[in-house]
């Protein structure tokens, strides 16, 4: 009988990192919403999304924190460019990028700090 290797929490981590990204490619390229009442709450959501996202994938990965933020920048530069290019209701925005760094480098400096990681 094969054995099969056990369940691990990097496993885990790596399956919830993986279905995070999926919804985030799915809310960052699907029609817009209307704007709402209040200005830029969409940085806001931007943030949140990279702030769920790093310490995901830094305990996915195992790496240190700067790889995965340079991880993070590269897929906030590659979501802005997709939607200027794969939706037409929706343009890159300069802003929406650093709301996604500002969220993933708060969440990563939390992450590195609880597991003494840097």
């Amino acid at each position: 009988m094969p054995s099969r290797k056990p369940f691990s929490h990097r496993t885990g981590y790596a399956a919830a990192a993986f279905a995070w990204w999926a919804l985030t490619v799915w809310l960052l390229l699907k029609p817009a919403s209307p704007p709402g009442a209040i200005p830029h709450l969409d940085k806001l959501g931007h943030a949140a999304l990279f702030a769920v996202q790093a310490p995901l994938l830094f305990a996915a990965t195992g790496w240190r924190p700067a790889r995965v933020w340079l991880a993070l920048a590269a897929w906030a530069l590659g979501s802005e460019a997709l939607q200027g290019w794969l939706t037409s209701d929706r343009s890159p925005e300069a802003l929406d990028a650093l709301a996604d760094l500002a969220g993933a480098s708060l969440a990563l400096w939390w992450a590195s700090r609880r597991h003494g990681r840097r």
